[in-house]
């Protein structure tokens, strides 16, 4: 018997590593579908699965063309097959599952969201957010032209109130 609990306290040795491994499964769902999930430089359409290293926490961000940005906290927590560990007193087994990240779950581990639809407000002011941004980028592009000397300062005043004019009409 005495030589039974070594063999046993070594088969709980890195439980969570074994049984979850490095990485999760992250089901993503929107309603309705076709919203962009981004988990750090991931992205996917919805529905989808997103599979990531339990070794940190992530912010998601969920986009969809006419409705609100949502956003949604994913949290380590300690999870229970690392008991196993503890169990069995194995400070080698803590040790591998702390540094596969095996040692945590992300929660919540299913994320269902309801988009909700952008008002007529925040429909112009996205609108106009994106034709200031889109004027921005035609300016600095011609400020590079100019810079290259591709443009004179002439040409350059003239294309530029040209751009001007063009968006505000």
């Amino acid at each position: 018997m005495s030589k039974i609990i070594p063999f046993f306290c070594l088969l709980l040795t890195a439980c969570a590593t074994l049984f979850n491994g490095p990485r999760q499964d992250i089901p993503v769902t929107t309603n309705p579908p076709g919203a962009t999930v981004t988990a750090e430089e991931t992205s996917q359409i919805t529905p989808s699965t997103l599979t990531l290293d339990r070794k940190q926490d992530y912010l998601l961000t969920i986009t969809k063309e006419g409705y609100k940005t949502e956003q949604i906290k994913l949290e380590r927590v300690v999870n229970g097959t690392s008991a196993c560990n503890l169990l069995g007193l194995s400070i080698l087994g803590t040790a591998i599952d702390t540094a596969s990240g095996a040692i945590w779950t992300l929660v919540p581990e299913n994320i269902v969201v309801t988009l909700k639809p952008l008002s007529e407000e925040e429909k112009a002011a996205e609108e106009k957010r994106l034709d200031t941004s889109d004027l921005q980028a035609q300016l600095a592009s011609l400020a590079e032209l100019k810079d290259a000397k591709l443009l004179t300062e002439s040409q350059y005043a003239i294309f530029r109130d040209l751009t001007i004019h063009t968006e505000k009409t």
